[in-house]
């Protein structure tokens, strides 16, 4: 099942959170950047990042291989592969094993860019106009009953 170009902008930018380095400000910045113009809610991000990257990535933490990022295809093509094909019973036990044991070399970080890029969606959203004084017609002010 091919992803949309949200989906894949959204794992490429959730994976600098696997790579084998010390998540800094700048870190942070350039992936709330790169999420910032991508319409997939934080609740269904910590399922991808859970459910699809966690599963793929987490032996990054283990290993020492300096990079930038992962290999953009490959990637994709292992998270395509798993959304299309999702794990079976058993190996879906083992991952939630393994969730339970390891998560937390990636969870502060995920709780970091989850604050971050809540905040800038709450900045991007409009605010509201503040309400006048004068009833509008129609407006519910306009339709009480006067005695």
């Amino acid at each position: 099942m091919p992803l949309t170009q949200e989906e894949r902008t959204a794992y490429l930018a959730l994976s600098h959170l696997f790579l084998d380095n010390e998540m800094d400000d700048i870190d942070f910045r350039a992936i709330v950047h790169r999420l910032s113009g991508v319409h997939i809610s934080i609740t269904r991000m910590e399922y991808m990042l859970r459910h699809h990257l966690f599963p793929l990535l987490f032996m990054n933490f283990f290993l020492t291989i300096a990079a930038d990022a992962f290999d953009e295809e490959w990637l994709i093509d292992k998270i395509e592969a798993r959304v299309s094909s999702p794990p079976w019973f058993m190996m879906k036990a083992l991952e939630a094993v393994v969730w339970y044991a390891l998560s937390e070399t990636v969870k502060p970080d995920w709780e970091e860019l989850k604050q971050r890029l809540a905040n800038r969606r709450l900045a991007a959203q409009p605010m509201p106009h503040p309400p006048t004084d004068k009833a509008t017609p129609g407006s519910p002010s306009s339709l009480t009953r006067r005695r």
